[in-house]
């Protein structure tokens, strides 16, 4: 349960933190990085399944390494 209740909390704060960075940036640097302001939503949202995918993928490998059999 406090497990579930970590990840969605982590989940909000990685998107909160992206979506704050990106609106802090003027027009002319959303542009030069190629979003406007539209997107900002959805340029968070990806990095929060991003980083989503990167924690469930470590996690795999932490746990293969554990039961790795070296000769």
């Amino acid at each position: 349960m406090f497990r579930k209740l970590f990840k969605a909390f982590t989940d909000v704060s990685t998107y909160r933190k992206t979506y704050r960075e990106l609106s802090a940036l003027s027009d002319f640097e959303l542009r030069d990085i190629g979003i406007n302001r539209g997107m900002i939503h959805d340029v968070a949202k990806q990095a929060q399944l991003e980083d989503d995918a990167t924690k469930s993928k470590s996690t795999f490998k932490s746990e293969y390494k554990l039961f790795e059999v070296h000769p």
